[in-house]
């Protein structure tokens, strides 16, 4: 028995057409603040559509079921990929583990460019203060 457990997972999902994974992933560029939420995301491919969802735990009650269906309501929003009008159109399923797509190409985080500024400075002041340093050690004629 907990074979077949090991090999089903259980996710709230929206089911929809394949063009809407290209759609999902042409804005996470654009999200990235939002990518520990999105990075959780599961795509599997099903006989006639596409689930986009969360991963849930097998023994979930109906309250904690209504907050991950609003959870990824508000996910796929804030991502402005609205793929349904209401968080009652998303539904609780039980995928098989090899439909799940592990080839997913997700954006790379990008760089912090104020991260990067603030690095820059910092090596430049310290180059500075280094050849302050040396012009300090020099004989004086």
């Amino acid at each position: 028995m907990a074979k077949e457990e090991s090999e089903s997972l259980v996710m709230m999902a929206v089911l929809t057409e394949p063009l809407a994974v290209d759609l999902l992933l042409a804005s996470l560029p654009d999200a990235m603040h939002l990518r520990p939420l999105w990075e959780r995301l599961i795509i599997a491919d099903l006989p006639e559509c596409v689930a986009i969802g969360l991963p849930i735990a097998n023994k979930v009650t109906r309250d904690s079921t209504e907050n991950h269906r609003r959870h990824l309501f508000s996910l796929l929003n804030l991502l402005e990929v609205p793929l349904v009008s209401s968080p009652t159109h998303l539904h609780r399923i039980e995928v098989d583990r090899a439909a799940v797509r592990t080839d997913v190409a997700w954006p790379a985080a990008k760089p912090d460019k104020k991260k990067k500024a603030a690095e820059a400075a910092a090596k430049a002041a310290a180059a500075e203060d280094a050849g302050d340093a040396e012009a300090a050690d020099e004989p004086k004629a």
